[in-house]
C-alpha cells in the first residue's frame, strides 16, 4: 500500500487531486457569487431582509451587476431571520482545497441538529490568509424554511424565492430553493458566451486563413508559368549552356597559350643580344627555363653580359666551360630562368 501511494506522489503532491482542484478552481472562476465573471453575467437579484412582508418593500435591495435598477431584476431572494441558521466559520488549509466540498459535507453532517433529510446549508469562502480558508458555514431546517416562506408569500411567489442567510454582514446561499432558477439561467448566458467566443475564434481564423488561401492561389499560379517558361526557354538554356561550355574552352586555350614556351621570342632577344663571336649549338625551353649549348670566343663575358640583361633572372652553368683548342674558342652550357613578368 506504501508503494501505491509513492507512486502518486510527485515533489510532496498527491497527483490524485489534480482533478478536484482542476474543478474547484472552475468553480472559483464561474460560479463563485464573488467570481468577476459571474458578477458581470448573472442577473441582479432583489434581496429582502427578514422583517419583510407583503407589498413592502421598504427593507430590500438590489445585488448584483445591475444594482440601483430594477427593470432586469428577476431572482428574487429573502434572507433568513438569525435564529433560524445555524452559522459557523471553518479554517480550512489551502492544500484541502480539492476536498472542500466533502469537508463541508462531513461538517454540516457533524454540526447540523436536524434530521439529514431536513437540512439545507450553504457556504462562501470569505478569505484566504497564510495559506488557510475563511469558510463561512450556515445550516438550517428546510421544513421550518419552507413553513415561514409560506407564512409570508403565496405558493406560486415561495417557489421562485431564493433563500440567503447572512454572516458577519456576508451572503450565503442557502441549497434547495429557487436558486437553481438563476443558476440554470446563468449557465444558458455562459452557453451564449462561449458560442459567441468560438464564432469569434473561427471568423478569427477564416479572416487569417484567406490571405494564407489567397497566397498558396498565387504561388500555385506563379508556379505554373514558372513550370510554363521553363518549358518554353528549354532551347535557350541549351544554347547558352553550349555557349558558355564553349567560352571556357576558349578561356582554357587561351591560358594553354599564355603559358606555352614561345621560343621565336626568346631567339629573337637571344639574336639581338649575341655578336658573331657566340653561335649556338642546341636551344631547350619549357616555360620559364631555356638551356643553350654553343661556343663563344669569352664564355664568362657572354654569362657576365647575360646575367646583366632584365630578361633573365637567374644565369647558371650546370657544367664547366672548357676550351677547344684546335679551334680557339670556349665551349659552354647556359642555363637561363626568364623574368616572368617581362617575359609576358
Amino acid at each position: 500500500m506504501a508503494l501505491t501511494g509513492q507512486q502518486w506522489n510527485l515533489f510532496g503532491y498527491d497527483l490524485r487531486t489534480l482533478p478536484s482542484l482542476w474543478l474547484s478552481a472552475w468553480r472559483e472562476v464561474l460560479w463563485s457569487e464573488e467570481a468577476p465573471v459571474r458578477r458581470w453575467l448573472d442577473e441582479p437579484v432583489r434581496v429582502h431582509g427578514s422583517r419583510y412582508q407583503q407589498g413592502v418593500n421598504s427593507d430590500s435591495r438590489i445585488v448584483g451587476s445591475s444594482a440601483g435598477t430594477s427593470s432586469d431584476v428577476i431572482a428574487v431572494a429573502r434572507i433568513l431571520p438569525d435564529d433560524m441558521v445555524l452559522s459557523c466559520w471553518l479554517n480550512l488549509p489551502e492544500k484541502a482545497e480539492g476536498h472542500l466540498l466533502s469537508a463541508i459535507e462531513l461538517e454540516v453532517r457533524a454540526r447540523s441538529p436536524f434530521p439529514a433529510d431536513d437540512t439545507v446549508s450553504g457556504w462562501r469562502i470569505a478569505g484566504r490568509t497564510g495559506g488557510v480558508l475563511r469558510v463561512s458555514l450556515c445550516i438550517a431546517s428546510h421544513s421550518a424554511v419552507n413553513a415561514w416562506l409560506h407564512r409570508h408569500l403565496p405558493l406560486e411567489e415561495a417557489e421562485k424565492t431564493e433563500i440567503w442567510a447572512e454572516v458577519d454582514g456576508h451572503p450565503v446561499v442557502l441549497q434547495g430553493f429557487a436558486e437553481d432558477l438563476r443558476n440554470q439561467r446563468y449557465a444558458a448566458r455562459l452557453k451564449r458566451l462561449g458560442l459567441w467566443g468560438l464564432c469569434i475564434l473561427a471568423l478569427s481564423i477564416a479572416l487569417m486563413a484567406v490571405p494564407v488561401g489567397l497566397r498558396a492561389i498565387q504561388l500555385d499560379h506563379y508556379e505554373s508559368e514558372l513550370a510554363r517558361v521553363q518549358q518554353a526557354s528549354t532551347q535557350a538554356v541549351r544554347f547558352r549552356n553550349a555557349l558558355a561550355s564553349d567560352n571556357e574552352r576558349i578561356a582554357e586555350v587561351n591560358r594553354q597559350f599564355l603559358l606555352a614556351n614561345n621560343p621565336h621570342r626568346e631567339l629573337v632577344r637571344l639574336t639581338a643580344l649575341l655578336d658573331d663571336t657566340v653561335y649556338l649549338n642546341s636551344y631547350e625551353q619549357t616555360t620559364s627555363r631555356i638551356r643553350i649549348d654553343g661556343m663563344a670566343v669569352n664564355a664568362a663575358q657572354l654569362m657576365s653580359l647575360l646575367s646583366d640583361t632584365a630578361w633573365y633572372v637567374d644565369v647558371k652553368a650546370p657544367s664547366a666551360i672548357r676550351r677547344e683548342g684546335r679551334i680557339e674558342m670556349e665551349r659552354f652550357v647556359l642555363d637561363l630562368t626568364l623574368d616572368s613578368g617581362v617575359a609576358q
